[in-house]
């Protein structure tokens, strides 16, 4: 396993690894699209504004983390694993790399958020050092005769309450 800045050679490999993520590991992620524009704008350095990471194994990207923008030097923490190597410890040491390089980068610190219900990536980032702070709720108007919350297999349990005027 080699983990590495990415590269603009990097294109094709970063669109083919977009396609090995699951939905619910697109679920989870917001900060930009699965989609081969998005590989070709972060492999030629005009989707990010920061560094970025590949983890490759025989020539193809299995993990990618990158820093993106941040306030007042924290910057925000960026992650995707292939399906076939969660598990075997490649997000932590993705994880490690970034927080490395904003720490030796002179940066305060490094945010991410993370849904309480991603136990893997929450025990990732436990084992890095990062700690929740602020509980964040994840808010929608679902116009789907299926709610959100009954396609997770729940019944919306997990709503944040109703605010009284």
């Amino acid at each position: 396993m080699n983990i590495r800045r990415i590269s603009s050679e990097d294109t094709d490999a970063l669109a083919r690894f977009f396609l090995t993520l699951t939905p619910a590991q697109r679920k989870d992620f917001h900060p930009h699209p699965f989609t081969t524009k998005m590989a070709e704008r972060i492999a030629h350095g005009s989707a990010i504004a920061g560094p970025v990471w590949v983890a490759t194994e025989r020539e193809h990207i299995v993990g990618y983390v990158f820093l993106s923008g941040g306030i007042d030097d924290w910057p925000q923490l960026g992650i995707a694993v292939s399906p076939a190597e969660t598990g075997r410890g490649l997000g932590t040491e993705l994880v490690a790399t970034a927080v490395e390089w904003a720490r030796t980068n002179g940066k305060c610190g490094v945010v991410l958020t993370v849904y309480q219900d991603n136990v893997a990536a929450i025990r990732t980032y436990d084992k890095v050092g990062f700690r929740p702070t602020r509980a964040l709720w994840f808010m929608e108007v679902d116009f789907s005769p299926t709610s959100y919350h009954t396609t997770l297999g729940g019944s919306g349990g997990g709503s944040p309450p109703r605010v009284k005027d």
